[in-house]
This record gives C-alpha cells, structure tokens and sequence, in this order.
C-alpha cells in the first residue's frame, strides 16, 4: 500500500484500487483507527470480549478524542507524507 499527499488530498493505493480523500477526511480516520487500536489494547489489558461486551462503545468519548487528537495528527500525517519523518513518534 502506498499514500501520497496532493495538496490537500491523501490519495491511498493498494493492490486492487485507489481511493482518495481529503486531507481532514483522512486524518479523522486515523485518530478512529488510533482511539479503537486503544480500546482493543485495555480491552486485552482487562480480558474483556469486544464482540459480547457492547457498553464499550461510547460515540461521544470517541467524538471527544478525535477532536482533541485531530490537529497533532494531522501535523504527524503531513510530516510522515512529506518525508519528514523526524516529527512522527512510534508509539
């Protein structure tokens, strides 16, 4: 898979097809990806099944995190897409 940075449009190709988005588009995915990533991990952290325990699902606490994770994540997404790999940090 390979994503580029047109302006402000992040264009992702993969085998089979190529999507583009804007630029907040794409970052809004990431922080969802990155704020489920983090549930998943205290789920794991606390043995709880994700598929039968539903009350893990709290659109306003992910709405909150998206908003304060978006401009950082934005700026790492930039950076990353711009080769400037010196700003992104592995977590």
């Amino acid at each position: 898979m390979s994503t580029i940075l047109l302006e402000d449009t992040v264009v992702v190709r993969n085998s089979t097809s190529i999507k583009s988005f804007k630029l907040d588009e794409y970052t809004r995915w990431l922080c969802l990806i990155e704020a489920i990533a983090y549930i998943e991990g205290k789920a794991d952290e606390l043995k709880l099944d994700l598929e039968t325990e539903k009350n893990w699902v709290q659109p306003l606490a992910l709405q909150k995190y998206i908003r304060e994770r978006f401009v950082s994540m934005k700026f790492d997404v930039v950076s990353d897409l711009k080769g400037d790999t010196s700003t992104i940090k592995v977590v």
